[in-house]
Parts: structure tokens; C-alpha cells; sequence
């Protein structure tokens, strides 16, 4: 198999794909299945369209023609910081039970993007406090988890067994 073109979104490499299928040639998209990017929501990776080699040519030409046909891909989706500060409250209250690390990463991530985008100062101080204060759960959670796992145990069982 043959490499004909590189996206950085899944979705328009599908939508290449589909492309080429229309036209009777058959490909195989190869990329990267990263978790925390399925997780949070991204789209963002390298996905390869991959095409037999005897239709390497026509394949091409179908990408090039999809790829001046297709101006969304240059034109960002328009967003508020509401989107950003939602994630970010999501993704910490999902940290303190599920996946701590990358759920806390995608939390602060999305608090770094609400606050670049927010012009409200009074709002970027008390959110991104909520937020940043919303970190402490999993702090605790870890914190109890250590202490549970380090603390000795009673060893008044032992004489039951004598």
C-alpha cells in the first residue's frame, strides 16, 4: 500500500476515504488512536490515507480535487469561552473518580483556553478558581488512597490464630 495524503482530522480523512470509494478505490486510513484525544473530545492526530499501488495516481488526483473542493477544513468552527469552562468543570469532576491524570491534564487544558478567550476578569478569577479548586478532589482522593495503602495494620488478628 501506498501513502496518497496526511490529515490531521479523522473526520476529513474519512471523508477522503469516502472520496475514493466513490470513485471504485478502495483505501485504509492508518493513525493514531490516542485515548485521551477519543477522551477529551480532540479530533487532532496523523491519519495516513493509504491506497494500492496500481491506483496511486488516480487516487492523487481525487485527494487533490477533495482538498481544494473542501474549505471547511481552513475555516476554524467559531467557539465561547462557556465551551471551554464547561470542559473544564467536566473533566475535573471526572478526574476525582475516573482516569485522574488525564481527566485533571483536559481540565486545566480547557481552563487555560476559557481564560484566553474570556474578557470578563471578574469570571476568569472565580471560575478558574472553581476549576483550580475542583483539582483538590483528586488530590484528596490520592492523598486517602496512599494513606490506606501505607498505614499498618492491627496484628491483634494473629493472636486469634495461635
Amino acid at each position: 500500500m501506498k501513502k496518497v495524503a496526511r490529515f490531521s482530522s479523522q473526520t476529513n480523512a474519512h471523508l477522503a476515504k469516502e472520496a475514493l470509494l466513490n470513485r471504485g478505490i478502495q483505501s485504509e486510513i492508518v493513525g493514531s488512536k490516542e485515548y485521551a484525544s477519543i477522551v477529551v473530545g480532540g479530533d487532532h492526530g496523523r491519519y495516513e490515507l493509504m491506497v494500492d499501488w496500481s491506483d496511486e495516481a488516480e487516487a492523487l488526483r481525487i485527494i487533490k480535487e477533495f482538498e481544494t473542493a473542501d474549505t471547511s477544513s481552513t475555516d476554524p468552527l467559531p467557539v465561547s469561552a462557556g465551551t471551554f469552562l464547561r470542559k473544564a468543570v467536566v473533566m475535573a469532576l471526572l478526574a476525582a473518580v475516573f482516569i485522574p491524570v488525564v481527566f485533571n491534564y483536559a481540565s486545566l487544558k480547557n481552563l487555560g483556553q476559557y481564560l484566553k478567550f474570556e474578557t470578563n476578569l471578574t469570571k476568569k478569577i472565580i471560575f478558574g478558581a472553581i476549576v483550580v479548586a475542583l483539582q483538590f478532589l483528586t488530590v484528596v482522593f490520592v492523598y486517602y488512597a496512599i494513606k490506606s495503602l501505607t498505614t499498618d495494620l492491627p496484628l491483634s488478628y494473629l493472636d486469634e490464630l495461635n
